[in-house]
């Protein structure tokens, strides 16, 4: 519940923005973004999670993308993910990918694992052997 809250109480005030988007090392392409997950596990945040199975060693990311979406269907998206519902959305695509890179005019957020960094600019790779992901 007290996930839930919080993230409702964000959506209230945030806002799409222009990025470019790039997937293994292809041509970048303009987005209005209004999520981004670039995951391992497909589980994050309490119960929610992706419907896309995720491999812990097949060298690949998860990309689950959101564009362009109001508020109404962001707080229908936060609904799926806590129903590991997230494929087949309106304004949503989900690939695998072993690069990303994304640009934007402004400073974004960027988490991971609960550490938050804000750039204008990120470029998210795998390094195998490198960590250990608990499943």
């Amino acid at each position: 519940g007290a996930i839930l809250a919080t993230a409702l109480k964000t959506f209230r005030s945030y806002r799409n923005f222009e990025a470019e988007l790039s997937v293994d090392g292809g041509a970048a392409r303009p987005v209005v973004l209004t999520n981004l997950g670039v995951v391992k596990n497909v589980h994050f945040s309490g119960q929610m999670r992706y419907d896309i199975p995720q491999a812990r060693n097949d060298g690949f990311f998860g990309v689950h993308l959101c564009e362009a979406m109001s508020r109404l269907e962001m707080v229908g998206v936060l609904s799926a993910l806590n129903s590991g519902k997230f494929s087949g959305r309106a304004k949503t695509t989900s690939q695998q990918a072993k690069q990303v890179g994304i640009t934007a005019a402004r400073a974004f957020a960027i988490e991971t694992d609960g550490e938050v960094v804000r750039s204008s600019r990120a470029r998210l790779t795998l390094s195998p052997r490198e960590i250990t992901v608990c499943p």
